[in-house]
């Protein structure tokens, strides 16, 4: 073992690792939860798109994942909170595909995401949201989950997704998690604004939706401040 990772995450402990070939890998050990159990497939799923899984024992959560470049991220570059949501819009959307099987479903997972938003924005954005989540007609693709710009890393000339909490709903709700971890450092209306329409546009999903869900989000996340912005523009 050559260094622990720090952090490495909420809920996981990452090492580098070197075996006695000299080759590097990452270890990757979760606390036990049904996200942990299902990361390895999700990630073969997302091919080329992702971190490679080398080995898997589900039963202790664990996970032997190749090395990714240098470890650098999108959230490391200098970029404007715009480029950085292009870029990780493009690379979601090689990573999306119709679902194989049951996952656990976005609708699922934010059931109480109206109700925030209502709380932070008023009852107007809640409703709004609610309609958008319940909505029967909604593309559903296998979402990354949690594609915040930490959780993209740069291998060579190419990016690989890392830490996915696979989930199914509409591409938006990943673009928008992305845009929400983008403009979280920012107070400027105007950047929010133009983040928001490169990521729509880089991620194929309509603005309005890509809003509404980076708006939710950003409450998720403890932000209420940026969603209000947001939504009072």
């Amino acid at each position: 073992m050559q260094s622990v990772v720090v952090p490495g995450g909420r809920r996981s402990w990452v090492a580098y690792v070197l075996t006695p070939q000299g080759t590097r890998f990452v270890l990757k050990l979760s606390f036990p939860h049904p996200d942990a159990t299902r990361e390895a497939e999700a990630l073969r799923l997302f091919g080329a798109s992702a971190v490679q899984v080398i080995d898997d024992a589900p039963d202790l959560c664990a996970l032997l994942l190749a090395q990714v470049g240098e470890g650098d991220a999108l959230s490391d570059t200098i970029w404007a909170p715009a480029q950085r949501a292009a870029c990780g819009a493009e690379e979601l959307a090689r990573l999306w595909s119709a679902p194989d099987r049951p996952w656990p479903s976005v609708q699922e997972r934010c059931a109480c995401w109206p109700a925030w938003l209502a709380h932070a924005c008023g009852q107007s954005a809640g409703d709004r949201f609610a309609r958008l989540l319940a909505r029967p007609d909604a593309p559903v693709v296998l979402l990354h989950g949690d594609p915040h710009a930490g959780n993209l890393l740069r291998d060579g000339e190419t990016w690989k997704w890392i830490d996915p909490l696979p989930m199914t709903g509409p591409p938006a709700a990943d673009v928008g998690r992305l845009v929400a971890s983008t403009i979280a450092q920012t107070s400027s209306v105007d950047v929010m604004q133009q983040t928001i329409a490169d990521g729509a546009q880089a991620g194929g999903c309509p603005v309005n939706e890509v809003l509404l869900w980076t708006a939710a989000t950003a409450v998720a996340d403890g932000q209420p401040h940026v969603a209000a912005q947001l939504l009072q523009r």
